[in-house]
């Protein structure tokens, strides 16, 4: 029997990691700027996750949400922490699609409207009601048709919001798109989409899936802003690697849910909740943010002036640990030939390079990124030529 990835085959096999870096079977050591698609960001085997895991595994690691356990008023007395003020309830799913799917639900319930709002170049995920408000035609078309009433608005294009309006049940924004290429979300344009929805009583739906829980430097990327969410869902480094996501919602929100309205099998079991518990012990003990803005600035000093050097670079944007090279050829060849150089990353679109590092990269590991990526580079132009 063979297994069928969704992915692609990167054809090596990785067998151990351990903080910013993975080794295969031959024992060759990686830097890990993959990190399952930025789910590693506390890095592998976070030792603050690992032992509250192996703890709760000694207790109990399957039951159902009906039943109350120790480990789920610690982890809420350790979300009272990191929490956005307005967010008083919590439920956990299993994956970022799920939570976006939830939701959309809600956000339907709640408002008995239909329409929804997301961005061009946006990702929210592949399940249907995730996908249906995700942008990118190729990852939709098969599955036609999906949740109909959905449209797409250009990505911090002020004027554009004048299309959300009274019929609209919610809209769905990522502070920083990140399968979409690094591209922040001005403050303004995140404050016109609040001021927006409270101007026609839609909600707001803030994914932070991917950038949220420190990963640009902030606890929550949207607080740069004013925009208050109804809505905020998190996952990937909040699990410190374990898969979970997580949706907050404001009290008035919780009050519209029904049981039953939503259920999930595994979602918020014990061993999640350990893992959240232990990703927060490390966001306060291990000084994240203060290590992330370092090494943000530390790639700012490596990368930036390879724009300069290569015309086959188009931009670079840094915000936090969200770095994205953006070529004017495919990435594919670049990121194929960082991996043959033992450094790991992923791409956006087709012309992309992309890096989520976890907090614990060294500035020594930036160091050798940039001097691999001169080599690549250096060569290409060659051929180039």
């Amino acid at each position: 029997m063979e297994y069928k990835s969704f992915f692609g085959n990167r054809e090596i096999t990785i067998v151990k990691g351990k903080d910013q870096y993975v080794w295969d079977t031959h024992g060759n050591k990686y830097i890990d700027m993959h990190t399952g698609n930025g789910a590693a960001f506390l890095g592998h085997k976070n030792e603050y996750v690992i032992k509250e895991i192996l703890q709760q595994i000694e207790n109990i690691q399957t039951l159902s949400t009906s039943f109350n356990t120790p480990i789920r008023e610690k982890m809420l007395e350790k979300l009272e922490g990191i929490r956005p003020k307005e967010m008083d309830y919590v439920s956990l799913l299993n994956s970022g699609s799920e939570a976006v799917d939830l939701a959309l639900k809600i956000s339907r319930k709640i408002t008995s409207r239909k329409k929804f709002i997301a961005f061009k170049n946006s990702f929210h995920g592949r399940t249907f009601g995730a996908l249906s408000v995700t942008w990118n035609p190729r990852y939709r078309k098969p599955f036609m048709p999906l949740i109909d009433n959905v449209e797409f608005l250009e990505f911090n294009n002020i004027e554009e919001l004048k299309r959300i309006d009274n019929e609209t049940a919610a809209v769905i924004i990522e502070p920083v798109q990140g399968e979409g290429g690094v591209y922040p979300a001005s403050i303004d344009f995140l404050n016109g989409v609040y001021e927006r929805c409270l101007q026609t009583n839609s909600l707001l739906i803030i994914d932070e899936i991917q950038c949220g829980f420190g990963r640009t430097g902030l606890t929550w990327t949207h607080e740069k802003s004013k925009a208050v969410a109804d809505i905020l869902l998190a996952g990937k480094g909040i699990g410190g690697g374990y898969p979970l996501s997580i949706v907050f919602y404001t009290e008035e929100i919780a009050k519209e849910i029904d049981d039953g309205d939503h259920g999930s099998t595994y979602g918020g079991n014990p061993l999640a909740m350990a893992s959240i518990v232990g990703a927060i012990e490390a966001f306060e003990k291990d000084n994240v943010l203060e290590k992330v803005n370092n090494n943000s600035k530390a790639f700012h000093s490596e990368l930036n002036n390879l724009i300069s050097e290569f015309n086959i670079i188009r931009d670079i944007r840094i915000l936090g640990l969200m770095i994205a090279i953006e070529l004017k050829i495919n990435a594919s060849q670049i990121i194929s030939e960082l991996q043959k150089e033992f450094i790991l990353a992923l791409k956006s679109g087709l012309n992309i390079i992309r890096f989520l590092p976890p907090y614990k990269i060294q500035e020594f590991d930036i160091k050798e990124t940039k001097e691999k990526i001169l080599e690549i580079l250096e060569k290409i132009n060659l051929s180039l030529k």
